[in-house]
C-alpha cells in the first residue's frame, strides 16, 4: 500500500509551480473507517468537521466514485487508526524518499498530509517536520487549537470555514496571519466581506463590515505561497453540490462594490488615504495571491456578502482591509 500520492489538484500545481514536488495523503473522512477506540467511540480524523461539510465532502466525487480509488483511501485510514506505530514507519519513510527524488531534482517537496481528514501531524509525527519539506494543510480547528505559534516552522495552515464559521473565528484567524478558504457555489468575487466584531454602529444605524480580496485557490493546491491576509475561494465541485441548499456554500448573491456606500477604517488601515479617491478615479484595488495590487473598475468589481444568518436592510458600511491597498501606501 501506497501512502503518499498525487492527485489532480497536486498535478494542477506542479505546472504551475514546477519548482515543487507536490504530493498527498489521502484518508477516508471523519469516522467513514468504523473503528472504535478504547472507550469504544468512534474514531474520528476530522474531529471539527460539520454536518455539511460531511455531507459535501469532495471524498466520494469524481474519482472517488471508483472502487481502485476508495478502497485504499479506506485501507490508509485503517492501517493509521490499527496499526499506529507500524504506519508512522511507512510515512515517514515515504516522506523521506520524495524529499531525496525532489532534492535530486532540484525541486523542494511540498507536501499535504491532510487529504479528506484533519490530522494533528505536529503531534502525531513531529519527526515528519525534521525533512527537509514544506507541509501545509487546511484545517477546521479553532486558531487557538493549532495557534501558529504551535506549529513547526515548517507547517502552513489555511483554516477552511463552514456552515458552523463564526465571525469571531473569522477575525482570530485574519488577525494571526492566517488565511480563510471559502467554498463558492459557481464563481469567484473579487471581495469578500463579512460582519464585523462590532458590526452594528449604534450611532449611524449601519451594518460594520469587513472586506476581503478574494483569491482563485483552484489555480493552485501550494497555499503557503499565498499572501496574507486573502480569501482563498474555491468553487463547489460537483452538480449535485451546486445544486444543494447549504449555509457551507456561499451562493452568488454578488453586489457591485461601486453601488456601495464606503468608509476608511483608519485602524485597520493606516495613512492618509480615503476611498473618496477611488471613486473619483473609479477604481478599487485587489490583492492577488502573491500579494501585487491590481486596479480594477468599480463598477465592474463584485462583492460578496456573508450574513452568516444576519440581515441587514440598512445601509452598508465597508471597512475595507489593509491588504486591498498596501502596495498603494508603499
Amino acid at each position: 500500500m501506497v501512502l503518499i500520492t498525487q492527485n489532480t489538484k497536486t498535478k494542477k500545481s506542479e505546472k504551475t509551480s514546477p519548482e515543487y514536488r507536490n504530493r498527498i495523503m489521502q484518508f477516508a473522512p471523519h469516522s467513514v473507517v468504523q473503528h472504535r477506540n478504547d472507550d469504544g467511540k468512534l474514531e474520528t480524523v476530522c474531529k471539527h468537521s460539520s454536518p455539511e461539510c460531511r455531507a459535501l465532502c469532495l471524498y466520494g466525487t469524481g474519482y472517488g466514485i471508483f472502487e481502485n480509488v476508495k478502497h485504499p483511501r479506506m485501507e490508509r485510514t485503517r492501517y493509521h487508526h490499527e496499526r499506529p506505530v507500524e504506519f508512522k514507519e511507512k510515512f515517514l519513510t515515504e516522506a523521506s524518499n520524495n524529499a531525496r527524488l525532489a532534492s535530486k531534482a532540484s525541486k523542494t517537496f511540498a507536501f499535504r498530509p491532510n487529504g479528506f481528514s484533519d490530522v494533528l501531524w505536529e503531534n502525531v509525527c513531529p519527526e515528519l517536520f525534521d525533512l527537509d519539506i514544506q507541509v501545509y494543510d487546511y484545517t477546521k480547528y479553532p486558531y487557538h487549537e493549532r495557534p501558529v505559534e504551535s506549529l513547526p516552522s515548517n507547517y502552513h495552515l489555511t483554516y477552511s470555514r463552514s456552515e458552523k464559521t463564526t465571525r469571531k473565528m473569522m477575525h482570530d484567524n485574519f488577525s494571526n496571519g492566517r488565511n480563510v478558504a471559502v467554498v463558492f457555489r459557481d464563481k469567484l468575487p473579487d471581495f469578500y466581506a463579512f460582519l464585523s466584531k462590532d458590526y452594528y454602529n449604534k450611532y449611524s444605524y449601519e451594518m460594520v463590515w469587513n472586506v476581503y480580496s478574494v483569491i482563485d485557490g483552484d489555480v493552485s493546491d501550494l497555499r503557503f505561497n499565498d499572501h496574507s491576509p486573502v480569501i482563498v475561494g474555491l468553487t463547489a465541485k460537483g452538480n449535485d453540490i451546486k445544486k444543494m441548499e447549504s449555509k457551507f456554500v456561499i451562493d452568488n448573491d454578488y453586489k457591485c462594490f461601486g453601488d456601495i456606500k464606503m468608509h476608511l477604517n483608519y485602524d485597520n488601515f493606516g495613512g492618509d488615504f480615503s476611498l473618496e479617491e477611488n471613486k473619483k478615479t473609479g477604481n478599487v484595488f485587489k490583492v492577488s495571491s502573491d500579494g501585487n495590487a491590481n486596479s480594477i473598475p468599480l463598477d465592474s468589481a463584485t462583492i460578496c456578502y456573508d450574513y452568516n444568518r444576519v440581515h441587514s436592510g440598512m445601509d452598508d458600511v465597508v471597512f475595507l482591509n489593509s491588504a486591498l491597498h498596501h502596495v498603494m501606501l508603499g
